[in-house]
Parts: C-alpha cells; sequence; structure tokens
C-alpha cells in the first residue's frame, strides 16, 4: 500500500491526512509536501495519522524533521489519533515525549490556536 496524503486547510492550520504506509520508498511525498506548506507560510499543522497503517525508522525521521523545521519557524507540529503499530512505535520509541499528540480534531484545533509558546501538552 502506498501513502496518500490529503490536504485541507482549517483558517492559518493545514491538516494533512495520511493514508497507508510512510516508508523510506515514499518518505519524500511527505517532506515536500510539509515543506512546501512551512516555505509559503502555513507552519501550524496537524497530522492525522488514522488512517496510517506503518511507519519505518526513515518515515520517524522525517515526522520528527517536519516538527523541528515548524517549530525554528514559529509553529508547531501536532499529530493526530495514531493507532496499532503507528502508536507502538511512538511508545517504543519514547517519540510521544516530542510531539503533541491528540485524539480529536477538535482538541489538536485548540492546542495549536491556543500554544505558539513551544509548549507540548
Amino acid at each position: 500500500m502506498n501513502l496518500t496524503i490529503t490536504t485541507n486547510m482549517l483558517g492559518d492550520i493545514a491538516v494533512c491526512t495520511l493514508a497507508g504506509r510512510l516508508t523510506l520508498s515514499n518518505t519524500s511525498e511527505l517532506r515536500n509536501c510539509a515543506k512546501g506548506l512551512i516555505a509559503a507560510g502555513t507552519v501550524k499543522l496537524i497530522l492525522d495519522l488514522s488512517a496510517l497503517i506503518y511507519v519505518d525508522s526513515s518515515g520517524l525521521a522525517d515526522l520528527i524533521s517536519i516538527y523541528t523545521t515548524a517549530r525554528n519557524r514559529g509553529g508547531n507540529l501536532v499529530l493526530l489519533q495514531p493507532t496499532g503499530k503507528v502508536r507502538d512505535l511512538f511508545m517504543i520509541t519514547k517519540t510521544y515525549t516530542i510531539f503533541p499528540i491528540h485524539a480529536s480534531i477538535e482538541e489538536a484545533l485548540t492546542f495549536l490556536t491556543n500554544n505558539t509558546s513551544g509548549d507540548k501538552r
């Protein structure tokens, strides 16, 4: 299964829905999408991971890179609804301590609207 990315704008916040598998063979798709949004001035990003079934180490590295880029530009990256193996990956690698992770779009939007100071939660 390939990676599919759908992007919708909610005001100044981009919501990117990822479906499929995020692996070495397709991480450039996510990286190009996110970096294009950030370069255009959209620095508040939500990645909806509810339909993402697998992430390898390259995909995880890209998520960290996108998070760092957004933060360095005064924005933030929020992960939404990781499930199954993807959620397990964040637990095993302890990267849940890096990323703000939320269970609903409302929580994620509230977090990004109210928090640009750098706090994770």
